[in-house]
């Protein structure tokens, strides 16, 4: 076993006085290695509850919209939105209806609006609008994506907003895997709504929310299990470059191919990409 593992990892004849995990073919294995965690873990990991709230592909909440939504309101002297339940079973519903008719956009293709869900979840308003977004790693980064979006920064710091719906679901949208949230705000009606749009008032932002308020979470998500093992394998590579780097040196091999710093630095801003990327849409 311990000559198994030298021949993986340390330079010496057997290996042509390189690691054979650096050999192309051992590039291979890794990438295998990797591919079939991902295939593991996002399809094979049995479906709890809470997934549904963590997300295939991300660690987003609808505690912590909430919160980083009010902490916004906050900044600029508003009150606090109070999360309503019937707007986050509309919120639901709206993510829920993108991802069985594949779409994404306020109005579906068969003209089904934000405030058809609203309506229908019985909730009264005067005044309503709506923020979508999808492919986010975190809600920090949400947030701060919408904050920087006019449409979306007027719903989440509308004056004339009392009440908030948040939804937060997985599931794959045009043959992506990913997690949708869904923000539904809103102004309740003092009088009698009519079952028509008459007299009401709509603004558009891009933005989604996800409705479920549960303070259980999960200790891991699969996307953060899924970039654990990219980390891990990049810096296992660093790692071992760097310690043949150094027994080379030793040994004076005299190599004509095989540049470890410059494998180093690469693995490093790959390193570093994964660590600081952020993906997402808005709606």
């Amino acid at each position: 076993m311990i000559s198994v593992l030298a021949h993986l990892f340390t330079p010496q004849h057997s290996n042509h006085q390189r690691p054979r995990i650096l050999h192309p073919e051992g590039f291979v294995v890794l990438i295998a290695i990797a591919l079939s965690a991902q295939v593991f873990i996002t399809r094979l990991v049995p479906v709890t509850p809470f997934e549904k709230i963590l997300g295939y592909s991300s660690s987003i909440t609808a505690s912590q919209v909430l919160e980083e939504t009010n902490n916004k309101r906050k900044n600029e002297g508003l009150p606090p939105l109070t999360l309503n339940e019937k707007l986050s079973n509309a919120a639901v519903a709206k993510a829920t209806y993108m991802f069985d008719h594949q779409y994404w956009s306020h109005t579906a293709p068969d003209g089904t609006t934000p405030w058809n869900f609203i309506q229908k979840s019985g909730y009264l308003y005067n005044i309503a609008g709506e923020n979508l977004a999808r492919d986010f790693g975190d809600t920090t980064s949400m947030i701060s994506a919408w904050m920087n979006s006019p449409t979306h920064r007027a719903n989440i710091l509308q004056k004339k907003y009392s009440d908030i719906g948040i939804a937060v679901l997985d599931g794959k949208l045009q043959g992506i895997e990913t997690t949708l949230v869904v923000q539904m705000f809103g102004s309740p009606s003092i009088v009698q709504a009519k079952t028509s749009d008459e007299g009401a008032t709509h603004t558009f932002s891009n933005a989604s929310v996800l409705a479920d308020v549960s303070t259980s979470l999960p200790m891991y998500s699969p996307h953060d299990l899924t970039r654990a093992v990219s980390f891990a394998i990049v810096l296992l590579l660093v790692y071992i470059l760097a310690y043949d780097m150094v027994v080379a040196r030793r040994k004076n091999v005299v190599r004509v191919v095989g540049k470890n710093l410059a494998h180093i630095l690469l693995f490093s801003v790959i390193f570093g990409i994964l660590l600081i990327s952020q993906g997402g849409s808005l709606l």
